[in-house]
């Protein structure tokens, strides 16, 4: 049909002070053929399908990543609360959340009552699914940062 069209975003069109006082569609209309004419719009940039699921990729990756460090804080937090201090074992670089670390976590940390291990069993279930989904990202998620 021989019909271009772009889409433009609106703040983009040269408007007069006269045009913004007086806004109906007669006049954008005008206002928008005058810049066609004069060439002086470029149509906003519409991203394609595989850039747009990198995108998602990206996004569920960094949300992974949030969730994992808000339960590695919020387990800091409860053994801080009780007392409970780290093994010196686990002090240095490397060693923190480590799978030792975790098989510690899991089976020397004590709370005195039943409801207390049960709040300790949660935090441990929530922990782990936040591991397991970080660990099964694919590697091309980590190039991407």
């Amino acid at each position: 049909m021989g019909v271009e069209n772009i889409i433009i975003n609106p703040a983009d069109v040269p408007t007069s002070q006269k045009e913004d006082l007086q806004k109906t569609d007669s006049v954008d209309r005008r206002k928008i053929a005058r810049s066609l004419r004069a060439d002086e719009l470029v149509g906003i940039y519409i991203p394609k399908a595989n850039t747009l699921e990198a995108r998602t990729l990206l996004r569920s990756s960094d949300a992974i990543v949030r969730d994992l460090s808000r339960m590695k804080q919020r387990v800091k937090s409860l053994l801080y609360y009780y007392g409970i201090s780290y093994p010196s074992d686990f002090e240095r670089s490397g060693t923190h959340w480590s799978r030792k670390l975790m098989k510690w976590f899991r089976e020397d940390v004590r709370l005195s009552t039943p409801a207390g291990m049960d709040g300790l069993k949660l935090l441990w279930i929530r922990l782990i699914i936040s591991v397991s989904y970080y660990w099964k990202l694919p590697v091309s998620c980590v190039s991407c940062h």
